[in-house]
């Protein structure tokens, strides 16, 4: 009687046991952070340089990620490397217009994050939140939708290497903007990305937060989730067009399920000259440091 006791509860610990390997195996995907394919690196970009409490800002939100900055010179030598030729010449006949830095930094972060996936943020952007706060899981690609004119906002890119809506811009770089006498919209990434998403067919408006798309890659048809942060402003300023370049870009921030995680951009940064101004982040630990001393004086 024991020993058949024995054997049954021994069987009752090995289904346990099959069990258990069995629900990881079968349900993987629900166990496994999918996103482990969008690489933890962190790009950011700027003419020269920018403030070290903005790389601070991302480090101690972000630290299991990699921060990359690339001055005007880096982006040069990385298209250079890895992109043809007319690339580069593209770049190049950007550099010649006066205030075409957004836009040159617009193609680089399309070629960037096409070779190799990760996060892009413009540099003026002031992170609220931890990544992982509002990348959802199973998400392949996440930007921001606009306030202004139903558009979108790409400020913000996170995404897998090869993505589609990625390539999609760069072809429409290289088919229409190459050889396009140089206007500061007609070569923004906001109003290619808008366009591509017009092209596949992806319909949103400034409410939506996910979009699941469908489409054929190697006659394989596949499910790719977009993510889109939405932009607001605080409670009773206007989104009047009258007001974009003023209260606007400083007011407006991102949220994700109506929680602020981003503000479009931080106070000290002058958006006429697209620099920061000559002014100084306090440094808190100083501050607290400083004051600490005097009360005890």
């Amino acid at each position: 009687m024991n020993k058949l006791l024995f054997l049954f509860y021994l069987l009752l610990v090995l289904l346990f046991i099959f069990g258990i390997i069995y629900s990881i195996l079968f349900f993987k995907d629900k166990f496994e952070n999918i996103n482990e394919n969008i690489p933890k690196v962190i790009y950011l970009t700027h003419k020269e340089k920018i403030p070290q409490f903005v790389i601070d800002n991302w480090k101690n939100l972000n630290p299991d990620y990699q921060i990359k900055f690339y001055n005007d010179e880096d982006c040069r030598n990385f298209i250079k490397n890895n992109y043809p030729q007319k690339f580069l010449d593209y770049f190049d006949m950007l550099s010649q217009n006066i205030g075409a830095g957004p836009i040159k930094c617009d193609f680089w972060r399309c070629l960037m994050l096409y070779k190799n996936g990760g996060v892009y943020a413009d540099s003026d952007i002031e992170l609220l939140k931890p990544i992982k706060f509002f990348l959802e899981p199973d998400t392949d690609f996440l930007t921001c939708n606009s306030l202004y004119n139903n558009s979108l906002n790409p400020h913000l890119i996170i995404s897998r290497a090869n993505n589609i809506i990625l390539e999609k811009c760069i072809n429409i770089y290289v088919n229409e903007k190459f050889n396009l006498p140089y206007k500061y919209w007609d070569h923004s990434i906001v109003n290619i990305m808008a366009k591509v998403f017009k092209l596949l067919n992806i319909e949103h408006t400034i409410e939506t937060t996910n979009i699941n798309y469908k489409y054929m890659n190697n006659n394989k048809l596949l499910n790719y989730k977009i993510q889109l942060l939405q932009e607001k402003i605080p409670f009773g300023l206007s989104t009047d067009a009258s007001l974009i370049g003023s209260v606007f870009i400083k007011k407006a921030y991102c949220s994700y399920k109506n929680i602020k995680v981003l503000h479009n951009r931080y106070s000290e940064y002058n958006s006429s000259t697209h620099n920061y101004k000559k002014t100084k982040k306090v440094d808190k630990n100083m501050l607290n440091f400083y004051k600490l001393i005097f009360t005890k004086i």
